[in-house]
């Protein structure tokens, strides 16, 4: 773990300075400590943590249902728009973006839109395929989905390629 913590700390100041994209993903499979890493690294920052899960969740308890897939996009700029300005903004609990319930959204596309003005840390519950791939959940699963993360900051967890 404690490689780890440096090699966060490390992309997070990568791509500080970059002019797009100012995202680093920590990726790795559901209990590989994914959480604990971004929290950890959020506290000693002085950052703000975000669980999407519960916020968004309560944010889409308020819009008819017939609408998520429409309005779940704006819902989670918005969400991110209203957190402290300053420093890096760590996301964790994601797995809601992927439900089909709010339609077929593209996660990392949604990311890379709102890291475009600040530093995000994005805890992603995947397991890398390739180094510029990653898969959620299950072949055959409604969730599922493969994911392009080429020219993206990976700090992957359980490291297997």
């Amino acid at each position: 773990m404690p490689d780890h913590i440096e090699q966060l700390k490390k992309a997070i100041g990568t791509v500080a300075e970059q002019e797009y994209h100012k995202l680093v993903l920590v990726v790795g499979d559901f209990s590989s400590g994914k959480t604990r890493l971004v929290r950890g690294v959020c506290q000693d920052l002085g950052a703000i943590c975000v669980n999407v899960n519960l916020e968004l969740t309560r944010q889409l308890l308020t819009i008819n249902a017939r609408t998520y897939d429409t309005k779940a996009s704006d819902l989670l700029k918005d969400l991110c728009d209203s957190q402290e300005p300053e420093g890096p903004l760590f996301l964790d609990n994601i797995e809601l973006l992927f439900s089909p319930e709010v339609g077929r959204l593209n996660p990392i596309d949604l990311f890379k839109k709102v890291s475009r003005d600040r530093v995000i840390v994005l805890s992603l519950p995947c397991r890398m395929t390739s180094r510029t791939r990653g898969e959620y959940s299950q072949p055959g699963r409604p969730d599922h989905r493969r994911l392009d993360l080429s020219g993206l900051a990976v700090i992957d967890l359980e490291g297997g390629i």
